[in-house]
């Protein structure tokens, strides 16, 4: 997290309306100094500059954010591995007493790629901390995984639970087939749309009927 992108990210942020409430989603490059293992002073600093907001209840959906890189290599972070399944299950749970219709979860990497059962890559989640968040999933109904990591939009399932993932705004990975650009997804009553744009492209105003 270098001290120069973190004042451009607040300045850009700060041209937003600022009736738009802003949740931060902690990337491999915010937490490590390898791009793969979560390190005790950068878990730190993340949480100094972005708080540590990750549920939200609103209007009968909860969402959920996760440290993905603390879950992804949490050998230089003793304890937060297990402070991640222990607050991702508790935010289920909670979720489900308050009867919310969905439940959807924001995270840097994807769980997976292809299946659940994906041997363990740098393209995703590990299947030894994989597996219990697929479980704690399926018990819980999780609707939508919404992920980032691969520089590139790619989509899987794991029965009800769709996995989409999201290209950069910058740099695109060479198989990607999309240029920069954003996603617009609208939580309806009994369904989730979502729709990539590439910049320039996007509709002017958005339509939540």
């Amino acid at each position: 997290m270098d001290p120069v992108e973190i004042a451009e990210v607040k300045r850009i942020t700060n041209e937003l309306d600022s009736a738009i409430p802003i949740y931060w989603v902690s990337g491999n490059r915010d937490m490590t100094f390898n791009g793969d293992t979560a390190m005790p002073e950068l878990l730190a600093r993340f949480h100094d500059e972005s708080g540590t907001t990750t549920t939200v209840s609103h209007e009968g959906v909860g969402f959920i954010v996760l440290s993905s890189p603390t879950i992804y290599d949490p050998s230089e972070v003793p304890g937060e591995w297990e402070a991640q399944l222990a607050f991702i299950e508790d935010a289920l749970k909670k979720s489900a007493a308050r009867g919310e219709r969905m439940k959807i979860a924001f995270s840097h990497h994807p769980l997976f790629t292809d299946t659940p059962r994906d041997q363990d890559t740098r393209a995703h989640l590990p299947r030894e901390r994989r597996e219990p968040l697929l479980n704690l999933s399926r018990q819980h109904c999780v609707s939508a995984v919404f992920c980032g990591h691969r520089h590139r939009n790619m989509y899987a399932r794991d029965g009800q639970m769709e996995i989409v993932v999201t290209s950069a705004v910058g740099m695109q990975s060479p198989s990607s087939d999309v240029k920069s650009g954003y996603r617009i997804v609208k939580v309806l009553d009994d369904r989730i749309e979502h729709e990539y744009f590439e910049f320039r492209t996007g509709p002017a105003t958005v339509d939540l009927e």
